[in-house]
């Protein structure tokens, strides 16, 4: 059974339950004790399925909420997606291209505000008063999703390594920081950042 299947059960033993204690009241007003006895006692059978149910709802909560978190983990340990990998590669075709004009995109940076500092993939960089920025990686890492299990979960999926001039060196899928692997290299070292 699923959840919304269980839901509905247990409010509408919730309201067939209430109603008999509802009614129970003005017919022990009545007189007929006897009726409004077995009113109340009825209700105790669709109560008790309401509250069976609440309990059983956060069972399939729980169970469901480990699956998602199972996925997750078994995504993170698959390695990084096609996309990240293929993005990887693009970019840093585009650095070798044009090493100046790609370090000028990447030195770009814009203010933004707390809405698109908050979206869930989109990677706002925010100074120690408080003011958001925005860069092109970050827009392209929201597009890409983010890391979803791990030490670096919520991270882009691209990072780019940068020289000691803040000159970009290369393009590379983020470590997930959970195997201690390396970051994946798409291009070879001779080929990246054309050719530094």
């Amino acid at each position: 059974m699923n959840i919304k299947t269980v839901a509905f059960v247990g409010q509408a033993s919730a309201v067939v339950g209430g109603a008999l204690v509802i009614v129970a009241g003005p017919i022990a007003l009545l007189g007929a004790r006897p009726i409004a006895l077995a009113c109340a006692l009825g209700a105790f059978v669709p109560m008790a399925i309401a509250v069976a149910c609440l309990f059983w709802l956060d069972e399939l909560r729980a169970r469901e909420q480990q699956a998602q978190r199972h996925e997750r983990d078994r995504a993170a340990a698959s390695g990084p997606p096609r996309h990240a990998l293929d993005a990887a590669a693009a970019l840093n075709a585009a650095l070798s291209a044009d090493p100046e004009a790609v370090a000028q995109l990447l030195a770009t940076r814009v203010p933004c505000g707390n809405a698109l500092a908050l979206h869930p993939s989109i990677q706002v960089a925010r100074d120690t008063d408080g003011r958001c920025t925005v860069g092109v990686l970050g827009l392209i890492n929201g597009v890409l999703g983010t890391i979803p299990a791990g030490p670096r979960a919520g991270w882009g999926w691209v990072t780019c390594l940068i020289d000691d001039d803040s000159k970009p060196i290369c393009f590379e899928v983020t470590d997930t920081g959970g195997d201690g692997v390396s970051p994946v290299r798409p291009f070879p070292a001779e080929t990246r950042g054309g050719g530094r």
